[in-house]
């Protein structure tokens, strides 16, 4: 983890001038830097600083479904910049038997930037974040394609199995069949019904076939996805001073007329928070129960031929593949079945937040001056942005931790922990 920090530049106040060479009568307030050369008024309290922690990562850049971030955080603190408009103010004093005009050109500001501070940072907690984060999966991850996958095969075995169950009499009806030859009633009443059911079964045995392809052919694809949860924002309004006037520099006292106003602070906090990753899946088929699976199922196809005939049939036989399908349909369930629970997992995964605390100071009711002016408001702000990194399998969790099964997955679809 890499941590950087930098100044950010301070923020400049045109100097004002009186005019016919007069000279202020009050010094300009201490906490303000003054500079004839530079022509500004700056205060170094509001000299904003930004501090980063992370690691680099050069590829980040790039589109790829691989993940090539990391974790990272980062608080900044400055003070907006603002365009003062130069105002004129009126104003005369008596030295003696002689009047003075003092004409003052330059900005009024709501309040001396040396009353101003940074207001704090905000930011939730790792814990809160790995909480945001799971909760974020579960709304917006895409359904686990081995649940959808266990549901596909139930069906068809649920297509399938109420055929299989008079199997053990198919071999018998298929001889029956073939003696009778063209006998019209055992046609009818034997053969039919006979081709009915197995042809049931064995479409019950090529959906199945058909479903584990499908789902083999798309392991390993990526599916993105994005929530992003409702911005939280809060505004407060207190009175910051009151009883005061708006702020020049040089000062003068024969530009006031005696009224009043007050500076209002306004607090704006926003906290905005959102999810980013890429899911997919891994599908895990034993090698010998996949190929006696498809064995099955084509001999399975050979039975959906329109052309069928008792001695094709019976040519099919030992009848005993049936209950091999069977058996072999329960290994695939229970494979899937098993790994269901960590078969859908991120390549990449994240979760970001970024809040802020902005301080408003701004100007209400008489300026103060004889001059109608409406002094300029400031405004300072405080603000984090931080992200952080998913395991394959969630958040809050580490790889040292992960099951055998689990590390095995991980390494079937090329995922590896990368950096922080």
């Amino acid at each position: 983890m890499t941590t950087r920090k930098r100044t950010i530049p301070e923020v400049s106040y045109p100097l004002g001038i009186n005019r016919n060479g007069s000279k202020s009568i009050f010094d300009p307030p201490s906490a303000w830097k003054y500079s004839t050369s530079k022509g500004s008024l700056n205060d170094p309290k509001l000299r904003g600083t930004q501090v980063t922690e992370s690691t680099e990562h050069p590829g980040w850049r790039r589109k790829t479904s691989d993940d090539s971030g990391g974790s990272f955080f980062t608080q900044k603190k400055y003070q907006v910049p603002i365009k003062a408009p130069v105002q004129i103010l009126k104003g005369k004093r008596q030295a003696g038997d002689f009047e003075y005009t003092d004409d003052y050109v330059g900005p009024v500001l709501a309040v001396s930037p040396g009353l101003l501070s940074f207001p704090p940072f905000i930011a939730s907690g790792k814990t809160t974040l790995d909480a945001l984060g799971t909760q974020a999966i579960a709304r917006c991850k895409p359904g686990n394609p081995l649940d959808n996958m266990t549901t596909s095969l139930l069906e068809a075995w649920k297509d399938g199995i109420p055929h299989l169950l008079g199997h053990s009499t198919w071999r018998d009806r298929t001889l029956s069949a073939k003696n009778a030859g063209d006998d019209y009633l055992n046609a009818q009443f034997g053969w039919l019904p006979l081709v009915s059911d197995i042809r049931s079964f064995a479409n019950g045995l090529t959906l199945a076939r058909k479903v584990v392809r499908q789902y083999e052919r798309d392991a390993g694809r990526v599916v993105r996805r994005r929530y992003r949860f409702p911005v939280q924002r809060s505004v407060t309004t207190s009175v910051f001073r009151s009883g005061t006037v708006g702020v020049v520099n040089p000062s003068s006292a024969s530009q006031l007329d005696g009224r009043f106003g007050s500076v209002w602070l306004t607090r704006t906090t926003v906290v905005d928070c959102w999810f980013s990753g890429a899911f997919t899946y891994h599908l895990p088929i034993g090698y010998e129960t996949r190929k006696t699976m498809e064995s099955l199922a084509d001999r399975a196809e050979l039975m959906l031929k329109p052309e069928i005939t008792p001695e094709t049939l019976w040519d099919l036989t030992p009848w005993s593949w049936a209950v091999d399908w069977f058996s072999s349909f329960g290994d695939v369930l229970h494979n899937v079945g098993d790994w269901a629970k960590d078969g859908l997992v991120m390549k990449y995964g994240y979760v970001m937040e970024h809040s802020s605390v902005t301080d408003a100071y701004t100007w209400a009711g008489p300026s103060g001056f004889i001059s109608r002016v409406n002094p300029t408001p400031l405004t300072v702000v405080s603000e984090t942005k931080q992200r952080r990194k998913a395991t394959p399998f969630g958040f809050g969790l580490t790889w040292s931790a992960f099951t055998k099964r689990q590390a095995a997955i991980l390494v079937a679809l090329g995922i590896t922990k990368g950096r922080d």
